[in-house]
């Protein structure tokens, strides 16, 4: 009885360490410059949080290429209200350093960040993001990283407002963000 009862406090101690009151999600991650970042680094500015691997050949591309033009399509008034971070779910291959030149291929304006497998397990597992390791058996690099492909609207204090798919990215996408970005 008491072992089931140990098992139970542990799951809603988990639980309620990765879902809060307030929809604040936070995370601790290291930036291509070796800074350890954390939620509360985007206080104040609109956060575009997205997914992937650098050397995803596919998905985070046209992802981050999508990512780039809604940036581009800010009002000049709105766009330093608004950052853009890229976070490597690969910490096997992707450094730091790597994460940071990959985001900035697309905007020289996003931040690369990734972590250590624990960090990474922490920081996907609070917004839902999905992801594995798949053997290429045929290949050089070994392994790819099957993703979820969303983008995560974060308001200033903190908070997921909602994520869009990347397949879903338009102009009502914009709306929210600009709208999120005026907001006191």
């Amino acid at each position: 009885m008491l072992k089931k009862l140990l098992i139970y406090l542990c799951f809603q101690l988990l639980f309620v360490s990765c879902h809060t009151e307030s929809g604040v999600k936070n995370f601790e991650l290291t930036t291509g410059q070796n800074k350890v970042i954390t939620l509360d680094n985007f206080k104040g500015k609109v956060l575009l949080l997205y997914f992937g691997f650098a050397s995803c050949p596919d998905v985070c591309p046209m992802s981050l290429s999508k990512i780039n033009s809604l940036v581009k399509k800010l009002k000049p008034n709105i766009k330093p209200l608004v950052q853009t971070l890229f976070v490597s779910v690969d910490y096997k291959r992707d450094t730091p350093e790597d994460t940071l030149k990959y985001a900035k291929y697309f905007n020289k304006d996003f931040l690369g960040a990734t972590g250590t497998k624990e960090q990474i397990e922490l920081a996907t597992l609070k917004y839902g993001v999905n992801y594995k390791f798949v053997e290429l058996k045929e290949s050089e690099m070994e392994y790819t990283v099957d993703h979820t492909s969303y983008l995560y609207i974060i308001d200033k204090k903190g908070k997921l407002i909602t994520q869009y798919s990347s397949d879903n990215l338009n102009t009502d996408t914009l709306k929210v963000i600009e709208q999120l970005a005026t907001e006191n």
